[in-house]
């Protein structure tokens, strides 16, 4: 019963952890996507 409990606890944070990772690319890769864009209108407003 308690190794059921234990399994529980390791696959719950196990899926917050990917959903957390998950989201810090998201925020991440959105980041890069602005500098990309900001840089490329820089350069082409120049």
């Amino acid at each position: 019963m308690e190794n059921l409990i234990l399994m529980f606890f390791l696959i719950f944070g196990a899926a917050l952890v990917l959903k957390t990772v998950r989201g810090i690319f998201k925020v991440a890769g959105t980041i890069l996507i602005i500098l990309c864009v900001y840089r490329f209108l820089s350069l082409y407003l120049m």
